[in-house]
C-alpha cells in the first residue's frame, strides 16, 4: 500500500468540501485532475449549482479519455502544470477571466520540483485570475510526517517520471502568496470543514501498513489583483508550524 492509497481520499475530500462552500464560484478549473470518483467535484460542483462551467486539465492521455468518456457536461483539455502558460492558452475561450474561477490543485502541486518552480507557475494563473477567485491546494507536508517515512516515500519516487516533493507547512503556505486564506486556514487535509457527504471514513478503506503520511490544505481568496503580499493566515496555521515531528498536529 502507497501513501496514494491512504491520502488520497483525504485530499480529494478537500476540494469536495472547499467546492460545498456557499461561498463558491461559477467556474472551476481542476488541473491534474485524475480519473473520476463518485462522488466527483465536478458533480458537487454540478449538485450546487448546474450550470456551473468545469474544465478539468491533465497530461494524461488515458485519464482524459475516461474523463471525457464519463464526465459530458466537463470539458478536458490536455496541459502540463509545469507549463502553465500553455494551459492559459488552451483555457482562453473556455473561461471567463473576466469573472472569478476556482482553480483546483489537489495533491499536484508535490510532484513539482523546486526546479520546476511551482510558486512561479501559480503566478501565470494568478495574472490571470479576477478578484474574488479562489485558489484550492492539498499538498504533502513534512510537518507531522515521520522522518523516516519521508525517507521512504521520496526515494521510492526518486527514479520516477515525477519525484514526490514533501514541504513543510511554511513552504505550502507561500504558494498562498497573494491570496487571502479562509478559516480555517492551512489545516490537515481532513479537518478543513469537514462535510460527512465527501469526507471518507478511512477504516473502510483499510488499516494502513505504515503511518499516514500528512496532507495539509487550504482555500485562499484573490481580494485584489494588485495586493500581492504575504498570504494572511488563521492561528490555526501557527499550530501547525508549531507541531511536533511525527503524527502530532493541530
Amino acid at each position: 500500500m502507497t501513501w496514494t492509497d491512504t491520502t488520497a481520499p483525504e485530499h480529494t475530500g478537500t476540494d469536495r468540501n472547499a467546492q460545498a462552500n456557499p461561498s463558491r464560484n461559477r467556474q472551476v478549473i481542476d488541473i491534474g485532475t485524475g480519473f473520476p470518483t463518485s462522488p466527483s467535484p465536478w458533480e458537487v460542483a454540478w449538485d450546487i449549482a448546474p450550470d456551473t462551467r468545469v474544465i478539468g486539465v491533465d497530461n494524461d492521455a488515458t485519464v482524459l479519455a475516461h474523463a471525457r468518456a464519463h464526465a459530458h457536461r466537463a470539458t478536458t483539455v490536455d496541459g502540463d502544470l509545469r507549463d502553465p502558460a500553455a494551459i492559459v492558452a488552451r483555457l482562453d475561450g473556455l473561461v471567463d477571466w473576466s469573472e472569478p474561477v476556482a482553480l483546483a490543485l489537489v495533491a499536484v502541486l508535490h510532484f513539482l520540483t523546486e526546479d520546476d518552480d511551482p510558486a512561479g507557475c501559480l503566478r501565470v494563473f494568478r495574472a490571470k485570475m479576477a478578484p474574488g477567485s479562489r485558489l484550492v491546494i492539498s499538498h504533502i507536508a513534512r510537518d507531522g510526517t515521520p522522518a523516516d517515512v519521508v525517507e521512504s516515500v521520496e526515494r521510492m519516487y526518486r527514479d520516477k517520471a515525477a519525484p514526490l516533493v514533501f514541504r513543510t507547512a511554511r513552504q505550502i503556505l507561500d504558494l498562498f502568496d497573494g491570496f487571502t486564506l479562509e478559516d480555517p486556514g492551512l489545516v490537515p487535509v481532513e479537518t478543513w470543514r469537514p462535510d460527512p457527504r465527501f469526507t471518507p471514513d478511512l477504516p473502510t478503506i483499510g488499516a494502513p501498513a505504515t503511518p499516514l503520511v500528512q496532507g495539509l490544505g487550504a482555500v485562499g481568496v484573490l481580494e485584489t489583483r494588485s495586493r500581492h503580499g504575504e498570504p494572511t493566515a488563521p492561528p490555526s496555521l501557527r499550530r501547525v508550524l508549531r507541531a511536533p515531528p511525527g503524527r502530532g498536529g493541530p
